[in-house]
């Protein structure tokens, strides 16, 4: 019973239901304190910290990923690296030119609607 009590408080459903009939129950105020206190600590500074470390799991998980997809691009543009030629300044022009959306008027480029 005391779990559920604090659960709900901890996810604010009715918090006031609660904290009211506790305190008319005991004829103290402490009551009152006692859930103000478990609301400020648990939902403001507990959820944060479960919340912030779920983020920098998922942070760290992605970052790592994120690496190794890093090495097998590496990995792959090592091994094909030989095979690679890059392209002349004319080759390029060339290129451009037979693109058919892209239309050269003297030296800029036009891009049509």
């Amino acid at each position: 019973s005391s779990i559920v009590t604090l659960y709900h408080i901890m996810i604010v459903n009715q918090w006031y239901v609660f904290v009211n009939g506790f305190r008319d129950s005991t004829n103290s105020r402490w009551s009152e304190l006692y859930f103000i206190f478990w609301y400020i600590f648990v939902t403001t500074i507990g959820l944060n910290i479960c919340l912030a470390l779920s983020a920098d799991i998922h942070d760290a998980k992605k970052q790592r990923a994120d690496a190794n997809q890093e090495l097998i691009v590496s990995n792959m543009f090592d091994i094909y690296r030989s095979q690679l030629n890059e392209p002349s300044p004319d080759e390029i022009t060339r290129r451009l030119e037979q693109h058919p959306y892209i239309k050269f008027y003297s030296n800029e480029i036009i891009i049509p609607d």
